[in-house]
């Protein structure tokens, strides 16, 4: 009867091992809820940047359609971007094939590093000037083979404009220096409101002037015509005092 005693004993001590055992692994599974959490708490973070993602992506949209519309429209003007004159574009011996150019931008002048050869001296351009963004990129003053170089001479490639990419874009000579830059190819010879404003009173000066000369010639002319009558006027009265001198003469 003993012996029987103690195996009962021995199968409740592993009874009891066993329980001891299973107690840890249960103990394990809530960290593997914690877990789950936690890659829940990363879906959260990227949700904002899903949306940011998202939001930017509707405004590069929406700045593309402006750019379209724009693109056909003469008198829209570029937010960022002036119309600059090439005072000077002299060849640079530390960067083959690169220009150093001096460019009046209304404000006063900058010099900046250019590839477009056809920056000549006298020509109107389009300029980025320091701050502004080309190309996704912000426009910042640096150095370029030992010069200063304090914004971005633009072709068809940095406006987003069709056209040839080895040149920059030429303006019209009627843009006026430091206003804004047409927003599209449409505008490259439209000169701004101002400058078509003076043209138009030039032109107006020089009409004025065409009808002040117009009218003192007619004053001339009609003095001339007066002068002429009155000659003739006076031939005829020294003529008549002639034939009537003559008469007398006969009659004494």
């Amino acid at each position: 009867a003993k012996a029987p005693a103690k195996k009962a004993k021995a199968k409740r001590g592993d009874d009891s091992d066993e329980e001891e055992e299973d107690e840890p692994k249960t103990k394990a599974a809530p960290k593997k809820g914690k877990a789950k959490r936690g890659g829940d708490s990363e879906e959260e973070d990227d949700e904002p940047k899903a949306k940011a993602s998202a939001k930017k992506g509707k405004e590069e949209d929406a700045e593309d359609e402006d750019a379209a519309a724009n693109a056909g429209d003469p008198n829209a003007k570029h937010p960022e971007y002036k119309v600059a004159k090439v005072l000077s574009a002299e060849p640079m011996k530390k960067k083959k094939g690169s220009l150093l150019v001096e460019l009046d931008v209304g404000s006063g002048n900058v010099t900046t590093v250019t590839s477009y050869q056809n920056a000549e001296e006298g020509r109107l351009v389009v300029f980025a000037p320091e701050g502004s963004s080309v190309s996704g990129k912000e426009v910042k003053r640096q150095k370029v083979a030992g010069e200063w170089a304090a914004g971005v001479i633009c072709g068809p490639m940095e406006l987003g404009w069709p056209g040839d990419a080895s040149s920059c874009v030429l303006l019209g000579d009627a843009h006026e220096v430091g206003a804004s830059a047409p927003a599209g190819p449409a505008g490259v010879g439209v000169p701004s409101a101002r400058a078509a404003a003076t043209a138009d009173d030039e032109d107006d000066d020089e009409d004025e002037e065409d009808d002040g000369a117009g009218a003192r010639r007619k004053a001339a002319d009609t003095k001339a015509a007066k002068g002429k009558d009155k000659r003739a006027a006076d031939d005829d009265s020294d003529e008549e005092d002639g034939r009537r001198g003559k008469r007398k003469g006969k009659k004494k």
